[in-house]
C-alpha cells in the first residue's frame, strides 16, 4: 500500500519535514496513519463504533449457536454480520500495527 505524503493534512502551524528519501517519507506517512487510528479509537465516535462492532460480532456468533441448521439464509446473514464487524476491527488493528512498525522504522532510519 503506497501512501503519498501529500494526502496527509497538516495544520497551519505544521510543516512537512525534510525527508532523506522516498522510503523515509513513506514511513512517516504510515506512522501518521497509526497515530490517526489511535486518536480515532480514543475519540467518543471511535469508542462507540468499536463497542458496536464488538457487540454485533458477539451477538451474531451467539445467535449462530442456537439457529436451526436448515435455515441457510439466516445463517448466511449472521455470518455476514459477524464478518463485517470483525473486518472493521481488523482494518483498524492492521492500520495501527503498520503505524507502529513504521514508527519503529523511523526511529532507526537515520541511525
Amino acid at each position: 500500500m503506497s501512501i503519498d505524503i501529500d494526502e496527509l493534512l497538516f495544520g497551519e502551524d505544521e510543516r512537512v519535514p525534510e525527508f532523506i528519501d522516498k522510503a523515509e517519507e513513506q514511513l512517516f506517512a504510515e506512522a501518521a496513519i497509526g497515530v490517526d487510528v489511535i486518536e480515532f479509537l480514543n475519540s467518543p465516535l471511535g469508542r462507540r463504533l468499536r463497542e458496536y462492532a464488538a457487540y454485533e460480532s458477539d451477538e451474531a456468533t451467539r445467535k449462530l449457536k442456537t439457529i436451526d441448521w436448515w435455515d441457510k439464509e439466516a445463517i448466511r446473514k449472521l455470518q455476514f454480520k459477524a464478518a463485517v464487524a470483525d473486518q472493521f476491527l481488523g482494518f483498524l488493528r492492521d492500520a495501527y500495527v503498520h503505524g507502529e512498525t513504521a514508527q519503529k522504522g523511523l526511529e532507526s532510519y537515520r541511525n
